[in-house]
């Protein structure tokens, strides 16, 4: 499995509500640009409460955590790799819909995590045995 994570941050222009909505109904949509895609999340966290009870809840400085998930490194960059006018014009659309919704004029705005290698624990084993199924590397 080879899975991409991105970090990003909302355009100022839209509260957190404009944000998540137009994720949902419209950016959201694109991912059908990209054979390949096995699993695809979205998550949004919330600031201010830490449930682990520390001092201080910190800040939380982007607004969605995005996964694309792959069978393997190759099957990305295929996704990645198609060529044509069709892939132009999607391309395009797609950095115009970016531009909308996310806060692309500002530094550290958005950051991507690849992941090819994974540990989990077995929660259903008396040991909590892990497996090890993927491994882990990072860039921004």
């Amino acid at each position: 499995m080879y899975k991409t994570v991105w970090l990003l941050r909302r355009n100022p222009a839209m509260t957190r509500e404009e944000f998540v909505d137009y994720y949902e109904t419209k950016h959201s949509k694109l991912v059908g640009h990209f054979d390949g895609v096995v699993r695809y999340f979205r998550r949004y966290p919330e600031e201010g409460k830490d449930p682990a009870g520390s001092t201080g809840p910190g800040k939380v400085d982007f607004d969605v955590v995005m996964e694309l998930w792959f069978e393997s490194r190759e099957a990305f960059e295929a996704a990645h790799a198609r060529g044509g006018e069709e892939d132009e014009e999607f391309w395009r659309e797609a950095a115009a819909d970016e531009r909308r919704l996310f806060d692309a004029a500002s530094e550290g705005w958005q950051t991507k995590i690849t992941i090819e290698v994974e540990h989990e624990t077995d929660l259903s084993s008396s040991t909590l045995a892990t497996t090890y199924e993927r491994g882990v590397s990072a860039c921004s």
